[in-house]
């Protein structure tokens, strides 16, 4: 457990495999065809009235567009995206 708020605990090398096995990752999309691969733990739980979490950098969405999807994917998928 953390004594204080912020510190980052030690995770012992089982833990860190549990973890590292049951990992979560989601594909995030823009406009303009960038695309980013998160993990889910990158993205914190908030109750509500939590203001969110931002999923793309927004002082560049005249570079990269708006974000148009968001979805879980796991390591071995292949994704294929079309536009018209």
């Amino acid at each position: 457990t953390n004594e204080e708020v912020g510190e980052e605990a030690e995770l012992s090398d089982e833990r860190y495999e549990f973890l590292k096995a049951h990992e979560q990752l989601v594909l995030t999309v823009t406009e303009y065809g960038y695309g980013k691969r998160s993990s889910s733990y990158d993205f914190r739980l908030t109750g509500r009235g939590g203001k969110g979490i931002r999923a793309t950098d927004v002082s560049k969405t005249a570079e990269i567009g708006r974000l148009v999807a968001t979805f879980p994917v796991g390591n071995d998928d292949q994704i294929m995206l079309v536009s018209d």
